[in-house]
Protein backbone atom coordinates (compact mmCIF):
# COMPACT_ATOMS: atom_id res chain seq x y z
CA UNK A 1 0.00 0.00 0.00
CA UNK A 2 1.12 3.51 -0.52
CA UNK A 3 0.93 6.16 1.39
CA UNK A 4 -0.27 9.41 1.18
CA UNK A 5 2.30 11.62 -1.06
CA UNK A 6 4.46 8.73 -2.31
CA UNK A 7 4.08 7.53 -5.59
CA UNK A 8 3.80 4.18 -6.90
CA UNK A 9 5.94 2.20 -8.79
CA UNK A 10 4.07 2.94 -12.18
CA UNK A 11 4.14 6.72 -11.74
CA UNK A 12 7.44 6.61 -10.96
CA UNK A 13 7.81 5.28 -14.45
CA UNK A 14 6.18 7.88 -15.95
CA UNK A 15 7.46 10.44 -14.55
CA UNK A 16 11.51 9.49 -15.32
CA UNK A 17 11.25 7.37 -18.51
CA UNK A 18 10.69 10.03 -20.71
CA UNK A 19 14.32 11.60 -20.08
CA UNK A 20 16.15 8.30 -20.31
CA UNK A 21 17.84 8.31 -23.64
CA UNK A 22 20.73 5.84 -25.43
CA UNK A 23 24.19 7.32 -25.95
CA UNK A 24 26.53 6.15 -29.00
CA UNK A 25 30.13 7.62 -28.86
CA UNK A 26 32.80 6.83 -31.99
CA UNK A 27 36.60 7.25 -31.38
CA UNK A 28 39.40 6.72 -33.94
CA UNK A 29 39.77 7.86 -37.80
CA UNK A 30 37.08 5.76 -39.98
CA UNK A 31 40.10 5.94 -42.92
CA UNK A 32 41.75 2.65 -42.41
CA UNK A 33 39.22 0.51 -39.82
CA UNK A 34 40.64 2.07 -36.58
CA UNK A 35 37.10 3.57 -35.48
CA UNK A 36 35.77 2.37 -31.77
CA UNK A 37 32.07 2.39 -31.12
CA UNK A 38 30.91 2.05 -27.53
CA UNK A 39 26.97 2.52 -26.51
CA UNK A 40 25.45 3.01 -23.15
CA UNK A 41 22.37 5.04 -21.58
CA UNK A 42 21.79 8.77 -19.76
CA UNK A 43 19.06 10.86 -18.74
CA UNK A 44 17.97 14.32 -19.31
CA UNK A 45 18.64 16.88 -16.53
CA UNK A 46 17.20 20.29 -17.53
CA UNK A 47 15.28 21.67 -19.70
CA UNK A 48 18.04 22.85 -22.27
CA UNK A 49 18.88 19.15 -22.63
CA UNK A 50 22.15 18.57 -20.95
CA UNK A 51 22.86 14.71 -20.71
CA UNK A 52 24.57 12.64 -17.99
CA UNK A 53 25.60 9.16 -18.34
CA UNK A 54 29.04 7.43 -17.09
CA UNK A 55 32.48 8.81 -18.10
CA UNK A 56 33.45 5.26 -19.89
CA UNK A 57 31.03 5.44 -22.42
CA UNK A 58 32.01 9.01 -23.72
CA UNK A 59 35.46 8.51 -22.44
CA UNK A 60 38.02 9.18 -25.78
CA UNK A 61 35.65 9.27 -28.45
CA UNK A 62 35.60 12.33 -30.82
CA UNK A 63 31.88 12.25 -31.71
CA UNK A 64 28.42 11.17 -29.75
CA UNK A 65 24.92 11.22 -30.01
CA UNK A 66 21.84 10.31 -28.32
CA UNK A 67 18.43 9.26 -29.14
CA UNK A 68 15.41 9.19 -27.02
CA UNK A 69 12.47 7.09 -25.93
CA UNK A 70 10.53 8.53 -29.16
CA UNK A 71 13.34 7.82 -31.38
CA UNK A 72 14.57 11.75 -31.79
CA UNK A 73 18.21 11.70 -32.78
CA UNK A 74 20.54 14.06 -31.67
CA UNK A 75 24.40 14.80 -32.87
CA UNK A 76 26.65 16.68 -30.47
Amino acid sequence: MVSSGALAVGQIYDRASKAVVEISATSGSSFGGGQARAQGSGFVVDRQGHIVTNQHVVNGSSSFSSQDTVQSSYAF
